[in-house]
């Protein structure tokens, strides 16, 4: 992802901001960090998601910023430009914490809704990480505002039901609509092997 102005030039890049993030920019990200774990059982839907949403499987764990790192929930990707203008063409952040059972229409628009937020909170962008943040204490964790990802779908759709910002960017009774869904999923798999939940997604998807 990145931004751009409204005639078309690019406004992620700022080479004197933190992490080379314009302030726009970097609110923006750290506003989808503060919240990635209230929105995640929607970015990562399934049971099967939070088999991979751990850590060393090169996808995010925690609500972490990292430089080229693909178990960062947020990744600032390489540039290969050598120029101020190159560079603030080609700077661009990834988010991680999605797989493709997601709704494409829904991920999006928590994702930008949940920026927006954070330009709108005049959030600052975290400092990146380069550590393995598993070996951290949660003590550690919480001292530099990183959190683990909900670990369980359960645990994501606790957290979604429990968040009122990120309900009040959804319509009125969808969060509970969808809460229902998931939870009867949940139910349907209930007791089941995991090999079986792994196929009857792969026949559902």
């Amino acid at each position: 992802m990145s931004l751009q102005q409204t005639d078309g030039a690019p406004a992620t890049y700022d080479a004197a901001g933190p992490s080379q993030f314009s302030a726009p920019a970097g609110a923006f990200v750290a506003g989808v960090l503060k919240y990635v774990g209230a929105f995640a059982a929607i970015t990562a839907p399934s049971a099967i998601s939070y088999t991979r949403l751990t850590p060393h499987r090169w996808s995010a764990a925690f609500n972490n910023l990292g430089y080229r790192d693909r178990e960062a929930a947020m990744r600032i990707c390489p540039v290969t430009g050598r120029d101020e203008v190159a560079k603030a063409r080609q700077f661009h952040f990834e988010f991680r914490a999605a797989d493709a059972a997601a709704n494409p229409h829904l991920l999006l628009a928590v994702l930008i809704r949940a920026g927006l937020q954070g330009i709108e909170e005049g959030l600052k962008p975290p400092v990146p990480t380069e550590e393995d943040l598993s070996l951290l204490s949660p003590e550690e964790l919480a001292n530099r505002g990183l959190l683990r990802l909900p670990a369980t779908l359960e645990e994501a759709l606790e957290k979604l039901e429990a968040d009122k910002a990120v309900r009040s960017w959804l319509p009125p009774g969808f969060v509970d609509v969808y809460l229902a869904h998931k939870r009867g999923e949940i139910a349907y798999l209930g007791g089941k092997p995991e090999d079986e939940i792994f196929t009857a997604y792969a026949k559902a998807y």
